[in-house]
């Protein structure tokens, strides 16, 4: 701040490092089980930015996500309690990745029928194995439920369709 109690210059301010991504970044989404790690998102990339202890980048992974056209990227973050896996929300699908195995296949892959989904969260559950359930809210008003762990395919066999709408009494 200056001495007047305002906020400092914009020209006073030190840059401590400038990374070009080759693509426009929309959010941001910060690891919370590693805190060097930062998801960078785009409209259709969608990379991972490792920083230095001093706030510089140090290595940089780009997920490949293989999109059609007309698909974008509408949200990704990091899956609650991991600091490999990610997930990436597209107009078309919600795919799970283990960045520690493989940047290019995920690890789940999901989508709905006939509506799109629009926003996903994820609430803990002793009832699943790896502890997750994936909540899909979707453009219909309905939300879906899926256990993470229960689906055995791998996601190269094809996606898993959301199917089980989220009772509510």
């Amino acid at each position: 701040p200056d001495p007047d109690g305002g906020a400092a210059p914009r020209r006073s301010l030190r840059s401590l490092s400038k990374t070009s991504l080759g693509f426009e970044i929309v959010s941001l989404a910060f690891n919370r089980s590693d805190e060097s790690q930062i998801l960078v998102v785009g409209f259709k990339s969608v990379a991972v930015l490792s920083l230095g202890q001093r706030g510089e980048v140090v290595a940089r992974l780009s997920i490949e996500l293989l999109l059609e056209s007309t698909v974008h990227v509408i949200k990704a973050t990091w899956l609650p309690g991991s600091a490999t896996k990610c997930v990436v929300l597209t107009s078309q699908s919600v795919k799970i990745y283990d960045l520690s195995k493989d940047k290019i296949s995920p690890t789940h892959y999901f989508h709905t029928l006939d509506d799109s989904i629009k926003d996903v969260a994820f609430a803990p559950s002793g009832a699943a194995a790896d502890g997750l359930v994936l909540l899909a809210m979707c453009a219909s008003g309905l939300i879906y439920t899926q256990p993470v762990a229960s689906v055995v395919a791998p996601a190269s066999s094809g996606p898993t369709v959301l199917a089980e709408p989220l009772r509510v009494p």
